[in-house]
This record gives C-alpha cells, structure tokens and sequence, in this order.
C-alpha cells in the first residue's frame, strides 16, 4: 500500500490542465465525454483519488451509482 507521500506525488504529476479539461465537460454537460477522458487518464495516472471522485460525480449525474465503485 502506498503511503500519503507517494499518493500525493502521483496526484501531483497529473496535469492540471488535464484536470480542468474533464471538470469542464463535467459542468458542460458532456458527462460521457468527461468520463472517457477519465479513463484514459486513469491508463496513465492509475489510482489518483482525484480522477475517481470526478469519476464517481460523472456517475451519479447519470443516475448510475453502481458503476461509481
């Protein structure tokens, strides 16, 4: 298990423009959208809490709890 300071350095090294991008179509609507570019960045930054909160939001805009977790 890693330990807060490796977390918090692999949190880190996502780019915030990548970030602002999902959040973004996130607030346009673009749920869909925000969630395929979550998991393409989830392919290159796996396992940062950040991108599976806005993963987990995108979900339950859409009413889909269940694949939230």
């Amino acid at each position: 298990m890693k330990n807060k300071d490796e977390r918090v350095s692999q949190q880190s090294a996502l780019p915030k423009t990548e970030v602002d991008l999902v959040i973004t179509l996130y607030t346009n609507g673009k749920i869909d959208e925000a969630i395929d570019a979550i998991k393409l960045l989830n392919e290159e930054y796996p396992n940062v809490p950040l991108l599976f909160n806005i993963l987990g939001a995108c979900y339950k805009s859409l009413d889909q709890l269940e694949l939230a977790s």
